[in-house]
């Protein structure tokens, strides 16, 4: 059976591409297309589990498979911000499970189609199509036309015409459509979207999260540890934007009690890799920055390290005597002995903590008199243990830091000392055979 290649249209949907090689050549289901398109494009023998699908459809269209998949595929915004291969162009086939997997998903359920365009479609190529722009989340209106779109949920719309969806009981409601699409933080989301739409290569993760973690703390917002005594991240997004429009993009955060913490946004401000996904990660830009330029520019200015690397120190080394002296001064304040001998803070500190003196600025010190004072004295056991349970966790951090440096120095000692006790290493002697009485005897 010889197959019938339709062109594949501009901004045309990988899906609805599917639909409309499917009707043209009589076929049903993608199950019943696939031998055909391996037989004609691949060889004898070529598995179905081999070749993602997307390929297939590149084939068919005449197109190299990452060419395809940046011009019609939701991948490119799906895969915009991630920590999976960064870097990758979009459709390489060097990851081919990740094109089975990922490229023919939609980012949102349903389907979305501007009825003026499938006008003008059938009147200039004579035939509709669903657009790839239209599909993208929080799109509800035609960025050509500026009409609200129609939207079905029959799940196999893009095997169909979308000619077929086009009566008024699939139209949005246009007060609503209108009143979203007035928002500054959705215009720029949508900005962003569409940017991300036309890049070829993914950006890695932690550029985008590096750039919100510096935002939100220039906006003092809650840096995502610690006691929350500031505006979430979350929450400032939410308060920027319409409920019934978040309820549509985001339903995870519209179904979120207010005011509490919601990890897919608000880890994002940790400025590490946390797996959030793009469309979120639009989101948070929009909201921080006045303009998509703005939010892109900042993510792809990429640092050349991610840690704080500091310049060794000229100056000569303070004497541990003197060290010990400021400590006791400065009632064992780290910061405070650093500003009393005039050296940086984390040459102090490291210092210190080598020779077991730590930072007493968050414990009382009565009470970490009471401990060391349990681990001395000859009180029982249960009155030790007793003491420890009474203590907060702070002041057993700082009797674990100063015990470190005995813990390492009795390690040394206690290794040392089994490999002097082993001494050298013979072979284990056989057991003596049985020997029989009648056996003559070996001199």
């Amino acid at each position: 059976m010889s197959l019938i290649r339709p062109a594949v249209l501009p901004d045309e949907l990988a899906a609805g591409y599917e639909g409309r090689i499917l009707r043209f050549n009589g076929l049903s289901s993608r199950a019943e297309a696939l031998p055909l398109l391996l037989q004609q494009f691949f060889p004898v023998g070529t598995r179905v589990c081999d070749v993602p699908f997307v390929e297939l459809l590149a084939h068919v269209a005449g197109m190299q498979t990452a060419r395809f998949v940046q011009a019609h595929t939701i991948l490119p915004l799906k895969r915009a911000f991630t920590k999976l291969h960064p870097g990758t162009e979009h459709g390489s086939p060097s990851h081919p499970k990740l094109l089975e997997l990922v490229a023919m998903r939609a980012l949102r359920p349903g389907a979305y189609l501007c009825r003026r365009c499938v006008d003008e479609d059938l009147g200039f190529h004579g035939i509709a199509y669903w657009r790839r722009d239209h599909q993208r989340p929080g799109v509800f209106t035609c960025s050509k036309h500026g009409l609200v779109l129609n939207h079905t949920k029959d799940s196999d719309a893009f095997l169909n015409s979308p000619a077929a969806y086009t009566g008024d009981e699939f139209t949005i409601d246009p007060d609503w459509a209108s009143r979203v699409i007035d928002s500054d933080i959705v215009r720029r989301f949508h900005a962003i979207c569409a940017e991300c739409m036309v890049r070829t290569q993914s950006i890695d993760e932690v550029y985008a999260a590096r750039a919100i973690r510096d935002r939100a703390k220039a906006l003092d917002l809650h840096p995502g540890r610690g006691l929350r005594t500031k505006q979430l991240l979350s929450s400032f997004v939410r308060d920027q934007l319409d409920e019934a429009w978040i309820g549509s993009t985001l339903p995870e955060l519209s179904m979120q009690p207010a005011d509490t913490p919601w990890a897919p946004i608000d880890a994002a401000v940790l400025g590490k890799r946390c797996g959030i996904t793009s469309v979120v990660y639009a989101l948070i830009l929009a909201s921080l920055f006045e303009s998509c330029d703005e939010a892109i520019n900042t993510v792809l200015a990429k640092p050349s390290t991610l840690r704080r690397s500091y310049a060794p120190s000229t100056q000569p080394m303070v004497p541990e005597a003197k060290l010990r002296e400021s400590y006791s001064d400065e009632r064992g304040r780290h910061a405070s002995v650093a500003r009393a001998l005039g050296r940086p803070y984390h040459e102090v500190r490291d210092r210190l903590l080598a020779i077991g003196l730590p930072d007493l600025s968050r414990v009382r010190p009565n009470e970490l008199v009471q401990l060391v004072s349990a681990m001395t004295s000859a009180h029982g056991v249960d009155e030790r243990m007793e003491v420890f349970a009474r203590a907060d966790r702070a002041s057993l951090n700082v009797l674990q830091r100063a015990l470190a440096p005995l813990m390492q120095t009795l390690k040394k000692v206690d290794r040392s000392a089994r490999g002097r006790r082993r001494g050298p290493r013979t072979k284990p002697s056989s057991p003596p055979l049985p020997v029989s009485e009648d056996s003559p005897s070996v001199a």
